[in-house]
C-alpha cells in the first residue's frame, strides 16, 4: 500500500473530500458521494475506484438491483393511453370488425395486433361468427394494472424489489433489456456497492488532519500567483514523479494504405517490379499513347491541371510519336482504321499533372522494347 507520506501526499482533491468528510463506521458509495459532496457520477465513481486502488476503502456491500425505467414508447402510452385501453374503449361505443381496428384507431397494425392479443389471451375480448370484436370479461383486463406502474414509473424507475409478484408478471411482458423501443419499460441493471475505511485508509484520514490537508492544496502555480504573491502560506499538492505518464497515441497509416502497401512487397518479392515516375508528364504518354483520341471528352473525366511553365516539351520521344500518330489519324499497321482525325503535335506536347497510373505503362513498354 506503500508509505502513508508518499500516498496521503499525492492524494487528488476529490479523493481528500471524501476522507475527510466521512468517519470510520461511515458507509461510502457513490451515490452519497453526489449527494454530500455535489460530485456528478463520473467523478464519485472514479474517486472510488481511486481509493480501493491505494487499500483506503474496502468493499463491504455488493449487490445487482433490477430497475423499470420508461422508454419513449411508455411515456407515449402514459401520455395518450394503452392501445389496449383504446381498443376496448373503441369496441365498447361501437361495432368493430377486427380486419378494421387498426385504421379505426390510426395506429400501426402490428402494434394493434399485439395489444389485441395480449386482451384475446387474457379473455377480455373474442370474435364474433362475422369477425367483429366482442368484449366477454374486462375484469381480467391486466392493463388496468400496467397504467398503475405507468404513472408510478413517471417520476422514478421502479425496483424490481419492490414489485409484488402479480406486478412483475405483468411488467415482464412489456419490459426488454436490449432493443427496448417496442415496449413500455426497459430494464436497467444497476450495482450496488458499499465501502468502508480501512486501518490503512483511517491511517491516512488521521495523518490528513493532523497535517491540515484539506484538499484544497494548490495544484498549478501560475505566473499571476507569482506576481501578486498569492501562493504565500498556501499548501502545494505533492505530486509522484515515479507515475507513468498519460500514453501518446501518435498517428498511424491509413488502413488502405497499409493494405496496398502489403500486396506491393508480396508482388515485389515474388519478381514483379514496380513502376515508378514523375507526377508531371507529357499529353503524349498521358493519353496519346494510350490511344485515347485528342478530342474525347473522356480526356477531362479527371480533374487535370495543367502546367503554367513551363508549359510544353520541346520534343518528343521517336519513333513513339510518329508511329501513335499514324495509328491516330489512319490505324497505321495495327490494322484498324484509325480516329480519323488530324493528329496534334503541340497538344502531345502539353505538360500536365499525371492523372493516372497507366501512363507509367506505356513508358514501361519502352523500356521493355530496348531490353530485348
Amino acid at each position: 500500500m506503500g508509505n502513508i507520506f508518499d500516498i496521503a501526499k499525492t492524494l487528488h482533491p476529490l479523493e481528500v473530500r471524501v476522507i475527510l468528510n466521512y468517519k470510520e463506521e461511515d458507509s461510502v458509495f457513490a451515490l452519497r458521494l453526489s449527494k454530500d459532496l455535489n460530485y456528478n457520477e463520473g467523478q464519485s465513481n472514479k474517486v472510488v475506484e481511486w481509493l480501493l486502488s491505494k487499500g483506503i476503502l474496502k468493499e463491504t456491500f455488493r449487490k445487482l438491483n433490477v430497475f423499470y425505467r420508461l422508454t419513449e414508447k411508455g411515456v407515449d402510452a402514459f401520455n395518450n393511453g394503452l392501445i389496449e385501453e383504446r381498443i376496448v374503449t373503441l369496441v365498447s361505443q361501437k361495432m368493430v370488425l377486427v380486419s378494421n381496428l387498426a385504421s379505426e384507431l390510426k395506429i400501426d397494425f402490428r402494434d394493434v395486433g399485439k395489444a389485441f392479443g395480449n386482451l384475446s389471451r387474457e379473455g377480455v375480448l373474442s370474435l364474433g361468427s362475422n369477425k367483429e370484436i366482442i368484449i366477454k370479461n374486462l375484469e381480467c383486463a391486466s392493463y388496468k394494472m400496467v397504467k398503475i406502474l405507468l404513472e408510478r414509473a413517471r417520476d422514478q424507475d421502479l425496483l424490481e424489489d419492490a414489485l409484488s409478484q402479480d406486478e412483475l408478471l405483468i411488467i415482464s411482458n412489456y419490459s426488454k433489456k436490449k432493443g427496448a423501443s417496442d415496449v413500455l419499460f426497459k430494464i436497467i441493471e444497476k450495482l450496488d456497492l458499499r465501502f468502508e475505511f480501512t486501518k490503512f485508509g483511517l491511517e491516512i484520514k488521521s495523518y490528513l488532519e493532523k497535517n491540515n490537508l484539506t484538499g484544497n492544496e494548490i495544484v498549478k502555480l501560475t505566473p499571476e500567483m507569482l506576481k501578486n504573491k498569492s501562493y504565500e502560506n498556501k499548501n502545494f499538492r505533492a505530486y509522484n514523479i515515479h507515475v507513468s505518464s498519460n500514453k501518446t497515441f501518435i498517428g498511424r497509416a491509413n488502413p488502405y494504405s497499409e493494405y496496398i502497401s502489403k500486396v506491393k512487397d508480396k508482388l515485389v518479392s515474388l519478381g514483379f517490379e514496380e513502376f515508378d515516375g514523375p507526377l508531371v508528364e507529357s499529353e503524349f504518354f498521358n493519353n496519346d499513347a494510350l490511344f485515347m483520341p485528342q478530342f474525347h471528352p473522356a480526356r477531362d473525366i479527371r480533374d487535370v491541371y495543367y502546367i503554367k511553365e513551363p508549359n510544353s516539351l520541346k520534343s518528343l520521344p521517336e519513333p513513339y510519336f510518329s508511329n501513335v500518330k499514324a495509328v491516330h489519324e489512319n490505324g497505321y499497321i495495327a490494322g484498324s482504321r484509325g480516329w480519323k482525325y488530324n493528329f496534334s503535335e503541340s497538344i502531345s506536347k502539353r505538360l500536365v499533372l499525371r492523372t493516372q497510373g497507366t501512363v507509367l505503362s506505356a513508358k514501361q513498354l519502352i523500356n521493355a522494347k530496348k531490353s530485348w
